[in-house]
């Protein structure tokens, strides 16, 4: 943020190379400020929860079945 204050319009310098990187750090200051604080997002805490399930639903679908076939066996 220092660096884009310091910038000019009238300062000395080739114009172009000023210009050049003073889009380059107006860029870069909006990556850093779209970048998430906290890793634990929304998109995070849903993937977790389908893999979760997934192997909770699979052991409890597997105990249901060996049960019915254990019951119509017996």
């Amino acid at each position: 943020r220092a660096h884009l204050e310091a910038r000019r319009p009238g300062e000395a310098g080739a114009a172009a190379a000023l210009g050049a990187r003073l889009s380059n750090l107006v860029a870069y200051r909006g990556l850093v400020e779209a970048a998430n604080t906290w890793p634990f997002d929304l998109g995070v805490w849903l993937r977790f929860a389908v893999y979760v399930s997934l192997g909770l639903g699979s052991w409890l679908g597997g105990a249901l079945v060996e049960r019915l076939i254990g019951a119509a066996l017996d």
